[in-house]
């Protein structure tokens, strides 16, 4: 059964084969969740970025971004 295990999923140990069938399962269950825009009323905003960039080493985390957030 393990051996099975590990040539139905394509991984060499066991562990690997529990993981990829346990994200097999998780992934069929995933369901998205749709957020609808929220309506703001004035234009205040309590927190805004414009061209927000930040790096950590050589990965570009965020790359000229732009952020309002209202009141």
């Amino acid at each position: 059964m393990p051996a099975e295990l590990k040539s139905d999923t394509n991984k060499k140990t066991l562990e690997d084969a529990f993981l990829a069938l346990l994200l097999l399962e998780k992934s069929a269950q995933h369901r998205s969740i749709i957020v609808p825009p929220r309506t703001v009323h004035g234009g205040e905003s309590a927190i805004e970025a414009d061209g927000l960039t930040m790096r950590l080493g050589d990965f570009m985390a965020i790359d000229h971004v732009c952020v309002k957030i209202a009141c």
